[in-house]
């Protein structure tokens, strides 16, 4: 349903499976805390069918108010649907489950003007901490580069400007996909390789539920494993000289860090870390080897 002809100022393209309530929620957050409102577009990309009525539910609440049933399944192939459907000079890509406890939306006009993708910080519901890879940068505003993107990018808090979107997400990774991660870096690792800038702001940002280490089901730490092992080979691969060798010293230091952690928990007899360690390691090689084999019974 569209509601207004004109294009808007920003479109959200929010992909959603089976998660009414919470799309409720994020929607009525940015009710609630942004006054620009009527200039943002809600595009509402369903891929289990029932959030049809939430669609309608704030059609006068915004510029406009699409929804689209989509019976394909993946979270990139979700997010480029809405992409393509998406008027606004400005596109966000925030989850279902997240929410906005701020006018942060208001600021994003004047933030992007210089940048072609700016990000913003995803923050832990429970403690308003950002995500861990993002707290070292926290100190100031970074320009974002091959040298600290890993660290800084959480599709969440994503924003960039419609000339960009020739860059499309790969519908072959990230949620929903056997390679259920990193499909976020690796588009942002696409458009710094041609040229793209970007920035990261140490603003207010989104809220996103904490997922325990304990209670993540071992089947979703495969497929997000899985994913940064692709991940982690494409770079590689696509990396040059100096670049692919900082890349292949990374992921040494992430493998040993989380050997070392490993066993420190199953020394400690925590068996839900030790586990969680343990098939986060097995199938990030997994994905690097692009060898699904070893992990197939598992995710099945």
């Amino acid at each position: 349903m569209i509601v207004n002809s004109e294009s808007p100022e920003m479109s959200l393209c929010i992909a959603t499976l089976n998660r009414p309530g919470q799309l409720n929620t994020m929607l009525e957050s940015i009710v609630t805390h942004s006054a620009s409102c009527r200039k943002i577009e809600i595009i509402i990309v369903d891929q289990h069918g029932n959030a049809a009525e939430i669609a309608a539910k704030y059609k006068d609440s915004f510029h406009s108010v699409i929804y689209h049933r989509d019976t394909g399944t993946g979270l990139s192939r979700a997010r480029n649907i809405g992409i393509g459907k998406a008027r606004g000079t400005i596109i966000g890509i925030p989850d279902d489950d997240c929410w906005f406890e701020n006018d942060m939306l208001d600021n994003v006009p004047e933030l992007i003007r210089n940048w072609d993708v700016i990000q913003l910080p995803v923050r832990l519901a429970d403690t308003g901490d950002a995500r861990s890879y993002q707290r070292k940068c926290l100190g100031e505003d970074s320009r974002i580069s091959k040298g600290n993107f890993l660290y800084l990018i959480s599709s969440n808090g994503l924003y960039f400007k419609r000339e960009t979107t020739a860059f499309r997400f790969d519908d072959d990774i990230g949620a929903g996909r056997t390679y259920g991660s990193c499909e976020d870096l690796y588009w942002m690792w696409t458009l710094l390789k041609n040229g793209k800038t970007a920035m990261f702001y140490k603003s207010e940002g989104i809220f996103h539920p904490r997922d325990l280490q304990e209670t993540v089901s071992r089947k979703r730490v495969i497929h997000y494993g899985l994913g940064q092992g692709l991940f982690w080979r494409r770079l590689v691969a696509e990396a040059d000289g100096f670049w692919k060798l900082r890349f292949i010293a990374e992921i040494v230091a992430n493998l040993v860090f989380h050997s070392i952690h490993m066993f420190l928990s199953a020394l400690l007899l925590k068996k839900g870390k030790t586990s969680y360690r343990y098939w986060l390691i097995v199938s990030r090689i997994a994905g690097m080897l692009k060898n699904v084999s070893v992990v197939n019974r598992y995710i099945g």
